[in-house]
């Protein structure tokens, strides 16, 4: 029987349905279980193919194959000085302004030649080569060997080793390598030199002349341009401008 004193505990409301709060049913794992992981499935990410930047000047007309450049020449009419861009792996053009046949073929010469050569491909004179008393008008020459003749070249005449030129001497280019030893007894006509060997001899350059570190040149010159390294010799007059 409960005293005066002690309170009576009052009893907590009754909800009813509808004051009670809906909430989600929870799930009590026990302790040593262990929580799970909520994960999704890996999706790959779709990379969109590389596009490739397109050549436009490398196709052919209809743009469906590659066309490769062709190697081309630049080949000059020995009659009427017309020039076109020629196959240079043919043997022979013609000229597209008089018609003339041009011939295209390389030679070799290993041997004693004293034949005319009149060609617009190269021409390469072997250590054991001797060209004398012969004209020869082609585009490239290297002379390893000997010549003594009249050059004209539309291209590089490269000279690799002693020798003494008597006739006369119309190129492109020149190029005297180091450790040739060269006379030109004409007077040289070209657009270009380099030189990194002894040369004596008169030279018309239009454009550049260069004298390498180990050149001696001796003779006049007409030069547009003037290069001298350090260690270069040259001896004679100079005169520089154009003509």
């Amino acid at each position: 029987m409960a005293t005066d004193t002690e309170e009576e505990e009052e009893e907590p409301p009754q909800l009813t349905s509808k004051d009670k709060p809906v909430t989600a049913p929870v799930h009590v794992l026990p302790p040593s279980a262990p929580k799970p992981i909520e994960s999704t499935p890996f999706e790959k990410p779709v990379l969109e193919p590389e596009k490739r930047k397109q050549e436009p000047s490398k196709s052919s007309p209809d743009g469906k194959f590659p066309s490769k450049p062709l190697n081309t020449r630049k080949a000059m009419c020995f009659e009427c000085g017309d020039a076109h861009d020629a196959n240079a792996l043919s043997n022979s053009t013609q000229c597209r302004k008089c018609g003339r046949m041009i011939s295209l073929a390389n030679h070799e010469i290993r041997s004693s030649w004293s034949s005319r050569i009149q060609t617009r491909g190269d021409v390469f004179i072997h250590k054991k080569g001797i060209v004398t008393g012969s004209t020869i008008q082609c585009h490239h020459m290297i002379v390893e060997g000997e010549f003594t003749g009249n050059v004209e070249c539309s291209g590089d005449l490269t000279l690799r080793r002693h020798g003494k030129i008597m006739g006369k001497v119309i190129c492109d280019r020149l190029l005297v390598e180091k450790r040739a030893k060269v006379d030109f007894l004409n007077p040289v006509e070209t657009n270009e030199c380099r030189i990194d060997g002894l040369v004596t001899g008169s030279i018309a350059c239009r454009g550049r002349l260069s004298l390498e570190k180990k050149a001696t040149l001796t003779g006049n010159i007409k030069v547009g341009t003037l290069i001298v390294a350090d260690g270069a010799k040259h001896t004679g007059q100079i005169q520089m401008g154009s003509f």
